[in-house]
C-alpha cells in the first residue's frame, strides 16, 4: 500500500497512508522484509504524528547488515530531528530523556568504524538536528572524537552540527582540518557567528583556499563570508575577483548585497 500511494501521489499520499498504518505498524515493516519494503516504511516513518516513540527501533537499525535500510534509518532520524523545535523538544508529549538519549546513542552510532560511512555521517546528522532543537551548550565530547576521525565525510558532518557560537572553541580546532571540505564548513559557521574567533594563521588559509581556482567550488563559496566578515583591502579586493568568476555560485556569494 506505501508503494502504491507513493506512486499515486508521491509525499502526500505516503502521509496519508502512514498516517492510517501508525508508527508501529511502520516500525515492523521496516524491521525485516524485503528491501523495498523496508526502505519506503523508512521514508514513511517521519510523517507520522507519533514517529518519534520509535526513535530506538531506528537506532537499531542503524547496525542493519544492509548498509541502504540502514542510512534510511539513519536519514528518517535526521527528518524527525529538523521538525524539532525548541518548544517542541521540551514539551508533554516526549519523554524528556527521550531526545538526549537518542542523540547519544547517534553519536555513539558514528563512532563506530564497522558502520558504512554514509550511515555514520546521517547518524551525525540526525544528532545534529536534535543538538540544535535542544540548544545544547555544553561541548560533546563525541563530537571532539569524530573531528579527529579518518573519513573526512564524517569530520565535516560533526562540523556542520556544530553551533558557530556555542561549539567555537571545537570548530576551531577543525580550522587545521588537511582536508579543505571540513576546513571551509568550519570558516563557514564560524564566520557566520564569531569571526573574531580565527586566528590570523587560519585566515591565511582560509584567504588561499578562496582564491584556489583548483579547489572545489562548494568549498571556496563556503569562505567568502570570512573575506567579507575579515574586511581587510585584500578581502575586498579578493571578493572581487570572486565576483567576477566564471562560477555562478562563486558570482552569487561574493556579491556585496550577499550576507552567507
Amino acid at each position: 500500500a506505501l508503494h502504491e500511494a507513493l506512486r499515486a501521489g508521491g509525499e502526500v499520499e505516503l502521509e496519508r497512508e502512514a498516517r492510517r498504518l501508525g508508527a508501529t505498524r511502520l516500525v515492523r515493516l521496516a524491521g525485516r522484509g524485503p528491501r523495498a519494503d523496508r526502505l519506503v516504511a523508512l521514508r514513511a516513518l517521519p510523517l507520522v504524528e507519533d514517529a518519534w516513540g520509535a526513535a530506538p527501533d531506528l537506532v537499531a537499525l542503524l547496525v542493519d547488515p544492509d548498509r541502504e535500510v540502514a542510512t534510511a534509518a539513519a536519514r528518517a532520524l535526521r527528518r524527525l530531528g529538523e521538525g524539532l523545535t525548541p518548544d517542541g523538544a521540551f514539551g508533554d508529549d516526549l519523554p524528556g530523556d527521550l531526545l538526549p538519549q537518542t542523540e547519544r546513542a547517534l553519536l555513539e552510532a558514528a563512532r563506530r568504524r564497522a558502520i558504512p560511512v554514509e550511515t555514520r555521517a546521517g547518524a551525525i546528522a540526525a544528532a545534529g538536528a536534535i543538538r540544535r532543537a535542544l540548544a545544547t551548550t555544553d561541548p560533546d565530547a563525541a563530537f571532539s572524537a569524530l573531528l579527529s576521525d579518518d573519513e573526512p565525510v564524517v569530520r565535516r558532518e560533526a562540523v556542520e552540527a556544530l553551533d558557530g557560537r556555542r561549539d567555537a572553541a571545537l570548530l576551531g580546532r577543525a580550522l587545521d582540518d588537511r582536508d579543505s571540505s571540513v576546513l571551509a564548513a568550519a570558516a563557514g559557521s564560524l564566520c557566520a557567528e564569531a569571526p573574531g574567533s580565527i586566528p590570523e594563521e587560519a585566515r591565511a588559509r582560509l584567504r588561499m583556499l578562496a582564491a584556489d581556482e583548483h579547489a572545489a567550488v562548494a568549498d571556496r563559496a563556503d569562505v567568502v563570508p570570512c573575506l567579507r566578515a575579515f574586511a581587510t583591502e585584500g578581502d575586498r579586493a579578493l571578493l572581487k575577483r570572486l565576483a567576477a568568476s566564471k562560477s555562478e555560485l562563486l558570482r552569487r556569494r561574493a556579491r556585496p548585497d550577499q550576507k552567507r
